[in-house]
C-alpha cells in the first residue's frame, strides 16, 4: 500500500503541474492516523505468557465482555464489563476516551506475577486508509482534477500524458487515465462497434430480400 501511495504522490505532482488543471485531489489524502500494537513475543514468551493472553484484557478493557443478560419482557439485554479508563467518564462510552500511558499501565496476570502491559508491547502511530477502494479485486487510488476555465480536456490530457511518460512506476504498480477523456473514448468504440453491427444487419436484410449473397451487393 505504501508503494502504491508514492507512485500516487507522483502522479498527483505531475498532474497539479500540468497546465489547465485545478483542485488536484487523491483518495490518499483520505488518510486518518491510528495507533498499531505490536506484542513483543519474546518478551511474552519469557513470562510464559500468550498473545492471546494479551489481546485479551486489551479487548476487555476497549470493547468490553458480556457479563450476563437480562431479560426484560421477549427483549433481553446484555450487561457489558468494561476496565474504566477514564476516571472522568460521563457516559459507559466515555471509558474508553483515554491515552496510550493509560493503556501501558494496565495491568497483566502472568505465570511469574503481573506486569504492566507497556512492558509486553510496544504502540506506534500509523496512517489509516478509511476506505480502501478496490476495482477488478486490485486496490487503487484516484488522482482527480477539475479543469482550469478555458481549458479543454483533451489539450490536458495530452499535457499531462507527456508528464506521464516520465513517472517511473515501481513493479506491480499500473496508471490508467480515466475521466472525461475515457468516456470520448469508450463513445467512439461505442459508435464503431454500433456502425459494424448497422452494416451486418443491413447486409443480412438484403440477403434475405434477394435471396443471393452477390445480387445483395
Amino acid at each position: 500500500l505504501e508503494t502504491l501511495k508514492s507512485a500516487a504522490l507522483d502522479v498527483e505532482h505531475a498532474l497539479t503541474s500540468t497546465p489547465g488543471t485545478r483542485e488536484v485531489i487523491s483518495s490518499a489524502q483520505a488518510d486518518t492516523a491510528e495507533y498499531a500494537i505490536t506484542i513483543n513475543r519474546a518478551q511474552a514468551a519469557s513470562l510464559r505468557i500468550s498473545p492471546m493472553q494479551i489481546a485479551q484484557p486489551l479487548r476487555t478493557a476497549i470493547y468490553g465482555t458480556e457479563a450476563t443478560k437480562i431479560k426484560k419482557g421477549n427483549e433481553e439485554i446484555s450487561v457489558m464489563v468494561k476496565v474504566d479508563l477514564n476516571s472522568n467518564f460521563k457516559t459507559p462510552h466515555d471509558t474508553i476516551k483515554t491515552n496510550t500511558d493509560t493503556i501501558m499501565n494496565l495491568p497483566i496476570q502472568t505465570p511469574r506475577g503481573t506486569v504492566l502491559l507497556g512492558s509486553l508491547i510496544t504502540v506506534n502511530l500509523d496512517s489509516a486508509s478509511d476506505v480502501i477502494i478496490h476495482e477488478d479485486q486490485k486496490r487503487i487510488i484516484t488522482v482527480t482534477s477539475q479543469l482550469a476555465p478555458g481549458a479543454y480536456a483533451a489539450d490536458v490530457t495530452s499535457a499531462f500524458q507527456a508528464k506521464a511518460n516520465d513517472i517511473r512506476l515501481p513493479d506491480g504498480v499500473a496508471m490508467k487515465i480515466g475521466g472525461e477523456n475515457e468516456d470520448v473514448n469508450q463513445s467512439f468504440k461505442d459508435m464503431f462497434i454500433a456502425l459494424i453491427l448497422g452494416v451486418i444487419l443491413i447486409l443480412i436484410v438484403l440477403i434475405v430480400e434477394f435471396n443471393q449473397y452477390r445480387q445483395s451487393l
